[in-house]
């Protein structure tokens, strides 16, 4: 069947800078490039032929998110209130921040009316420990004493620096008792630098590589080690260099594995990703109208995981009224614009392709001169 394309003469990637030129009248399209970040610098003009054709990059998943929030526990009955409310109103990856270890008694309190087989669960204690078995097994307790299968208890423990050698030396141990819990939590939000995207990529991935060799040589398979990682990235006020960023992780740990030979494994690490804190402003509206953008950018680059910083957290607690906004701008995303129907939304933009590849690119020169993270 002939299409209405065969009427028009194809065009080259010449043809098109050669009208280009002549519409500058002189000027220099190189005066027209954008420097991306401190080492990209990209033309504004974009053709098929500057991008090699590859399937879409995958995230593990269709392209749907787990919904998150970040609860600070410092009163157990208190924090189960808004724990109840955020899952109620649609919540399903929850982030418990503790501010100390608690009983097992407190992590009934907390944990009153909640089903945690049916959500994704993460743990994040924000004090020092040595040893994780002193708040891990009060919570396995009071999941026990709930009548909660383990096996169905899905989500993330986060594990400091201090304990990871004690779990690595006992990983056997929490995996038998919390098999669907990943173990290796990669925080990389800290690490959140604008400027250069590069730098925060191959950190991230060489700390996320370097755990998982720790854990293989410990006595973990390749598929069990990678299995447990969960990588934390955070992205910011540009739209563009957030999602691509996201997406160069992505071919970036491919790339990682297949030059370390462990090419089984086809997908990548679990992605979490919040907010920089530096993207807020001190006007809370402001901050509600970024985090549209900023969201978007996170779940179209293939987040496995989403936290929408409420408007005034920077600043103050967060209140029932920024948590909604939080909360149903991810709903928006999902059940209106249906953006968790689509694997990798941005696959085929010659200028996102470009981009990403050029940070992925950057960051595994950078990964390749790294010494130990820890």
């Amino acid at each position: 069947m002939a299409s209405h394309f065969d009427e028009f003469t194809p065009s080259t990637k010449s043809d098109w800078l050669d009208k280009v030129i002549r519409d500058l009248k002189g000027k220099s399209l190189a005066e027209l490039d954008h420097q991306w970040t401190e080492k990209i610098r990209l033309s504004p003009f974009f053709h098929r032929e500057d991008v090699d054709e590859r399937a879409p990059l995958s995230s593990g998943s269709s392209g749907s998110w787990q919904i998150g929030s970040m609860i600070r526990v410092e009163e157990e009955v208190s924090a189960n209130k808004v724990l109840l409310d955020e899952l109620l109103h649609g919540v399903n990856a929850p982030r418990l921040l503790l501010t100390e270890s608690l009983s097992a008694k407190a992590w009934e309190n907390l944990l009153k009316e909640v089903e945690p087989a049916w959500i994704s669960l993460e743990v994040y204690p924000g004090f020092q420990e040595a040893e994780p078995a002193v708040w891990v097994d009060p919570f396995i307790a009071a999941l026990l004493k709930k009548g909660v299968d383990l096996n169905k208890v899905t989500g993330a423990l986060r594990i400091g620096e201090e304990a990871v050698e004690s779990l690595l030396k006992n990983h056997q141990i929490f995996q038998d008792r919390l098999p669907n819990m990943r173990l290796f939590y990669i925080d990389n939000s800290g690490n959140y630098r604008p400027d250069n995207p590069e730098e925060e990529l191959a950190l991230a991935a060489y700390m996320a590589f370097y755990r998982m060799q720790q854990a293989i040589d410990s006595g973990m398979s390749l598929q069990e080690a990678h299995a447990n990682l969960q990588v934390v990235l955070s992205v910011g006020n540009s739209f563009f260099k957030s999602l691509a960023k996201l997406r160069a992780f992505r071919l970036l740990w491919a790339n990682l594995l297949q030059a370390a030979g462990m090419d089984s494994i086809v997908e990548p690490p679990f992605v979490s990703v919040q907010f920089a804190p530096e993207s807020q402003d001190d006007d809370q509206h402001t901050n509600m109208i970024r985090a549209t953008t900023m969201a978007m950018s996170a779940v179209l680059g293939g987040a496995n995981r989403l936290e929408v910083l409420p408007a005034n957290a920077t600043k103050e607690a967060p209140t029932a009224f920024t948590r909604r906004v939080a909360r149903n701008l991810q709903h928006i995303l999902s059940m209106e614009a249906h953006l968790d129907q689509v694997l990798d939304p941005a696959a085929g933009s010659y200028f996102l392709e470009q981009l990403t590849n050029k940070l992925a690119e950057a960051a595994f020169d950078i990964f390749k001169g790294m010494k130990k993270p820890f």
